[in-house]
């Protein structure tokens, strides 16, 4: 069993699941891969109906960094909510079930954030591949702050949720996910 580097780790990892059976063994090794390990990994189960549970459990006996959340299915800001105040790192890295972390994410995605102590939030591109892992298509977004502001506001092109990388206490500050 792998142990916790820290009490309070640098990053929490934040999973929200609800029937993601069919992708959870990817998404959570591709947490468990990463060149970076000083982090907890918050999964929260939004009531799944297949065996959604039963691997997130499989994986937190063999991995004591993951924290198991079971609850009723009430979607997936309250999922989010909630795993957040369990998080106990400085930063949350969001990841959905069926996605995957480059095994460097969150030491790159950390790096930037110490380099630059005005970051609140820090997002990627994205390359979509499909279920058997080719790819399909990179996605590309704006680096710039205004242009992600305008674009944000224009409710285009902004880096995936499953890239965010986020100050724990300012998404606290402002009462979370709606």
């Amino acid at each position: 069993m792998i142990k916790s580097h820290s009490v309070s780790p640098a990053i929490s990892v934040l999973l929200s699941c609800y029937n993601g059976a069919r992708w959870l063994d990817e998404a959570i090794n591709s947490v468990l891969d990463q060149t970076f390990s000083d982090f907890d990994f918050v999964i929260v189960d939004d009531g799944s109906t297949d065996k959604s549970l039963e691997i997130i459990k499989f994986f937190a006996e063999k991995d004591a960094r993951i924290v198991v959340i079971a609850k009723s299915n009430t979607g997936l800001a309250d999922s989010l909510n909630v795993g957040m105040l369990q998080a106990r790192g400085e930063w949350i890295a969001r990841l959905d079930a069926d996605d995957i972390c480059e095994p460097a994410r969150l030491e790159m995605q950390l790096a930037k954030a110490r380099q630059n102590p005005g970051l609140v939030l820090i997002g990627s591109g994205l390359l979509e591949i499909d279920e058997s892992g080719n790819s399909l298509e990179t996605y590309r977004y704006p680096g710039r702050h205004t242009l992600l502001v305008k674009n944000l506001y224009s409710a285009r092109k902004f880096p995936p949720h499953s890239s965010a990388f986020y100050r724990t206490d300012v998404v606290r500050s402002i009462g979370g996910y709606r």
